[in-house]
């Protein structure tokens, strides 16, 4: 884009989190390298909440990714000055940028040097979470490797899931790193997830995103670049960073991946609304909206705080509650 227009007509947006969310140390290296007309507003509590009582007027389904509110929120600041922008939607999806694509590439690796029998012996003597969870899965059969454990799914989901994974190892040709990032790419992160926030969001303010990585033509060329390519035993987007080492700045190139994600639910901690969120699934069960298994899992995992992401699960049901008085 600097090569295509002149600098001063470049304008650049960027939306930051205070305090431990913080990325504006690296948004001004790069802003700073490509001295574009740069933008960086921070997204606050009270822009939030100002969203937050407006923002399903525009979702004509339930819809819980909360990088939904900062979306929102620079489609709006966006808008005051310009009309369409370009998103890097889709980078990860086609050159393998997922912690689950780099998972596919080490389990490979895995099952290629160490035999079962050794792998179940270090499972039984090591404390490290993170390699007992990537032996054991590499212990599964291809067939059952996308299926989550240890979370709620109602069984039709699981079949789903199931399906669809059959059919990325399918079109793969059983390479599990590239049925991985197919499946994120047609069937998970994107179409009903990623790309329905930024529509949504962007379309609210008026305001049109295009994203150049899901061209179609660049997607069939994406698919036959091998997946060594892609991913390695400790690096996602191989190939990509390869290309833009002399493009970007390398402090850019090298930072870890990180989320969209503002501290919503510590700002949800003081709304009151949330602190009674369990009655509103008794009326759900009430009304016959959700099973007693979903109930259940509530009760057992999230009300009692025992499960990791509870706080999460607790976000979806309440920003449910606030979609459902919206639109019902």
């Amino acid at each position: 884009m600097v090569k295509l227009t002149k600098n001063e007509n470049l304008n650049t947006y960027s939306v930051g989190f205070q305090g431990k969310y913080d990325e504006s140390k690296y948004i001004k290296i790069t802003k700073d390298f490509f001295k574009t007309v740069h933008h960086h507003h921070y997204f606050k509590k009270n822009d939030f909440e100002k969203i937050l009582d407006k923002i399903f007027n525009y979702y004509g389904e339930p819809f819980s990714d909360i990088s939904m509110f900062p979306t929102f929120f620079i489609s709006e600041i966006a808008k005051k000055k310009i009309s369409v922008v370009l998103s890097g939607d889709g980078g990860d999806e086609i050159f393998g940028g997922y912690p689950n694509h780099k998972n596919a590439y080490q389990i490979q690796i895995i099952r290629k040097i160490l035999p079962p029998s050794i792998r179940k012996l270090i499972i039984k003597s090591t404390n490290n979470q993170k390699i007992t969870n990537i032996l054991k899965k590499s212990m599964v059969e291809d067939e059952r490797l996308f299926i989550p454990e240890g979370e709620y799914f109602p069984e039709e989901v699981l079949v789903w899931k199931k399906n669809k994974w059959e059919e990325c190892l399918h079109y793969s040709d059983g390479d599990i790193i590239e049925a991985s990032i197919m499946m994120d790419r047609h069937f998970i992160t994107l179409p009903d997830n990623f790309l329905v926030k930024v529509d949504r969001a962007s379309m609210a303010n008026a305001l049109e995103v295009r994203s150049p990585f899901l061209d179609y033509r660049f997607i069939n060329f994406s698919e036959n670049i091998p997946s060594k390519w892609k991913v390695g035993l400790f690096k996602n987007k191989k190939i990509m960073k390869k290309i833009v080492k002399d493009i970007i700045p390398k402090e850019i190139l090298n930072l870890r991946k990180m989320g969209f994600i503002p501290p919503v639910n510590e700002w949800l901690e003081e709304i009151r609304e949330i602190k009674d969120i369990n009655k509103f699934l008794y009326i759900l069960i009430e009304k016959n909206i959700i099973s007693k298994d979903i109930k259940e899992f509530y009760e057992k995992n999230i009300f009692n705080k025992k499960h990791p992401n509870y706080k999460e699960y607790v976000i979806r049901l309440f920003l449910l509650k606030k979609w459902m008085n919206n639109n019902i």
